[in-house]
């Protein structure tokens, strides 16, 4: 997963999303979330706001 923190970016790779589970934000909110956009079978798209966390790796 992508770290999110009130840190500034130091410019280090934090990691990365395992491929299959998700895709980039299309809208960056504060405090780490991030909004995304889903359509269902019908073509309605509604709005999904999820908190971006880190998860170190073992």
């Amino acid at each position: 997963m992508i770290l999110a923190s009130r840190d500034p970016p130091d410019g280090r790779y934090h990691g990365s999303y395992r491929a299959g589970t998700t895709g980039i934000p299309d809208a960056f909110g504060p405090d780490g979330l991030g909004a995304y956009v889903e359509s269902n079978e019908l073509g309605v798209q509604t709005v999904v706001v999820r908190k971006v966390v880190w998860a170190p790796r073992p």
